[in-house]
């Protein structure tokens, strides 16, 4: 973090590189940034820049201050909202795989149906209709596990 001193010192190099490129004594500057208005008004927007990259930071530093002051305040209700927070994770983790495990027992039952199928020569619509039943059996305990 940059404290007050070293911001000084920011601007003061600042001004110091703005007085070298005003002074012409920089023959790249000058290529730069031309003469006349032109190399005006590119002075005034590079100072215009800093400052504002100076104030930013200085607005930063300003939160991170107030939020680290606040985070310290109210640690105790963040560490209890965070031991919640991955206890409904955890029950959300668990009621996924619940869901893959139906889905998995959906599909093993699919294919039990169509060992019977070719074992006992159903035609393929009792066999839609078998499914079906199956499927609506499935869903109607998934709903009951939910």
């Amino acid at each position: 973090m940059l404290g007050f001193h070293q911001l000084l010192e920011v601007v003061a190099m600042m001004l110091e590189l703005l007085l070298l490129m005003s002074d012409g004594g920089c023959y790249s500057c000058s290529l730069l940034l031309g003469s006349g208005c032109r190399r005006g008004l590119l002075l005034l927007l590079l100072l215009l820049g800093g400052l504002l990259l100076l104030l930013m930071v200085l607005v930063c530093r300003l939160l991170l201050s107030l939020s680290m002051r606040l985070l310290l305040r109210h640690l105790d209700q963040l560490l209890s909202l965070m031991s919640q927070l991955l206890l409904l994770l955890l029950v959300l983790l668990l009621l996924l795989l619940m869901k893959l495990l139906l889905l998995m027992l959906l599909l093993l039952l699919l294919l039990l149906l169509l060992m019977v199928q070719s074992l006992l020569f159903l035609k393929p619509e009792c066999m839609l209709m078998l499914l079906l039943l199956v499927i609506a059996f499935l869903r109607i305990i998934g709903t009951l596990a939910m």
